[in-house]
């Protein structure tokens, strides 16, 4: 047994599994709940997701699984072997693995940034005291419009990430 593999593995389920599950319990559940409570909602979200909480934490994870999965990769494919690529197996990793990464990649570019704006926003609402003006609210929807949008690709991707990491090892062409 290869302990350098059981520790990226180690790393790569636990850390997808945070992310992945993260991800789907916000998109599906979390966020369609905030929104029909109105502006207490808007508070959970801004404790939920600040700077130092889920949303440091879920970056963290997601930065983890890429890294450590892109690293099994490499050992995987023996150094992106051509012969291997071109397999069943191989494919079907790749595509999850492509997957993955963009689902990464947008999270890093524009999910996360569109929540430490959101959350930014919603620290100027609160200060203002009162009522937000129409400038904000209308920023802050577009914001939430941006994050529902782009957060439910990013959850289709790791779905279909999830599909060609388990299932991967079944494919034989």
């Amino acid at each position: 047994m290869d302990l350098y593999i059981v520790v990226l593995r180690l790393f790569h389920i636990f850390g997808g599994v945070f992310w992945a599950g993260g991800t789907f319990f916000l998109i599906g559940l979390l966020t369609p709940a905030v929104k029909a409570s109105g502006p207490e909602g808007g508070k959970v979200m801004q404790n939920l997701l600040g700077p130092a909480r889920m949303s440091m934490l879920m970056g963290l994870a997601a930065t983890l699984t890429a890294l450590s999965g892109i690293l099994l990769y490499i050992q995987v494919s023996n150094g992106f072997q051509v012969g291997w690529l071109v397999t069943g197996r191989g494919l079907v990793l790749t595509v999850g693995a492509v997957a993955g990464l963009t689902a990464w990649l947008i999270g890093a570019l524009v999910v996360g940034r569109t929540g430490m704006r959101m959350s930014a926003l919603g620290k100027e609402i609160s200060a203002a005291g009162g009522p937000p003006s129409p400038d904000k609210l209308a920023e802050l929807q577009m914001l939430q419009e941006r994050q529902t949008t782009w957060g439910s690709i990013t959850a289709l991707l790791l779905a279909l990430a999830l599909v060609g990491m388990s299932a991967a090892e079944y494919v034989f062409f």
